[in-house]
């Protein structure tokens, strides 16, 4: 008799089972409990203004909890928008690399630096093509919106050269920057064969 009621209870546990797993509340709520994955290709756009840059996540360490930073600037924002000064103006931007890091279930921080190139006449004395002008430190938090999109404060502090007395090419440590910028938000899509689905 005690085994039927087993079988009886075990088979109803299996059923209720079933029907939470199908059930489309408590698969939001799985949604809504699913972790952050630092990994993928990601498009990043500026709200109200044509900017974006794209990266690369690669973990960095088994459990997934770090991973390195590779990005380009495809539309940059132009330097007077956030208050650069003129003599730090750069032609071009190079790649962007840097680390991120979970700092909770779907919270993530990192810093990636740059630096901004100015075309130069061969000479002499400076037998090179760019030069660096200014080196650029973006300390970024982010926070999982849904599924592949994220929300990105950018917190963006600019160094002269001069910082890097090392020759390093990182701004040394106690080095302060000669501009820093407004926070700005930037809205993050990860790139999938889903979201590449234009047809």
């Amino acid at each position: 008799m005690k085994t039927k009621q087993y079988a009886a209870l075990a088979i109803m546990a299996v059923a209720a089972g079933a029907f939470l797993a199908l059930s489309p509340h408590a698969q939001s709520d799985a949604n809504k409990r699913q972790a952050m994955q630092l990994e993928g290709t990601w498009v990043a756009k500026v709200p109200g203004m044509p900017a974006q840059w794209n990266y690369v996540l690669t973990p960095t360490e088994p459990s997934g909890r770090r991973a390195s930073v590779y990005g380009v600037f495809t539309v940059p924002i132009p330097g007077f928008l956030y208050g650069q000064p003129p003599q730090f103006k750069s032609d071009e931007l190079s790649a962007f690399l840097g680390e991120v890091v979970l700092t909770g279930r779907n919270e993530a921080e990192g810093r990636v630096i740059w630096w901004g190139l100015k075309n130069t006449v061969p000479s002499q004395t400076y037998p090179f093509e760019k030069q660096v002008v200014v080196i650029g430190v973006d300390s970024f938090t982010v926070s999982l919106m849904a599924s592949g999109k994220t929300q990105v404060t950018h917190r963006m502090k600019f160094y002269d050269p001069d910082a890097d007395a090392d020759g390093d090419g990182l701004p040394d440590s106690g080095q302060d920057p000669v501009f820093s910028a407004a926070s700005m938000i930037s809205y993050d899509t990860s790139l999938t064969l889903g979201s590449l689905s234009f047809q």
